[in-house]
């Protein structure tokens, strides 16, 4: 049993280790993939926090149909963008410029897979 774990936590330790590898290795490349979708995210959760706080209407289904699932959907999206570039950039050492491609197939393929994630992590915290 112990040997069991102990290879387990090598292999963390290994996946681990890669991981910050290829972050560091190119940093450079790495700031590209991830600068415009994080400042995309980052502008348009101020824009909602922004509206949110100086907006004069208590909490309604309205608000939310109208300003926070458009805001969680551009942050999913580019979440999900920036998760694509960097696989394909790790696994297949596709390289990008200051505007990565999007990849849309892929992109949707991972936002489906993340659907059934969500929907228990919804009920995990709804029961707890």
């Amino acid at each position: 049993m112990t040997l069991f774990l102990k290879g387990f936590d090598m292999t963390a330790f290994k996946i681990i280790t890669a991981a910050f590898r290829n972050i560091f290795a190119d940093f450079g490349q790495t700031v590209r993939i991830f600068a415009l979708p994080l400042l995309i995210s980052a502008v348009t959760m101020g824009a909602t926090v922004w509206l949110l706080l100086f907006l004069d209407a208590g909490p309604s289904w309205e608000i939310i149909a109208q300003i926070i699932l458009p805001a969680g959907l551009v942050v999913t999206l580019c979440t999900l963008w920036s998760t694509i570039n960097f696989h394909r950039y790790v696994l297949m050492g596709e390289r990008f410029g200051w505007i990565p491609r999007a990849h849309w197939r892929e992109m949707l393929i991972y936002g489906l897979m993340t659907i059934p994630m969500a929907l228990m992590v919804v009920v995990v915290s709804y029961v707890m």
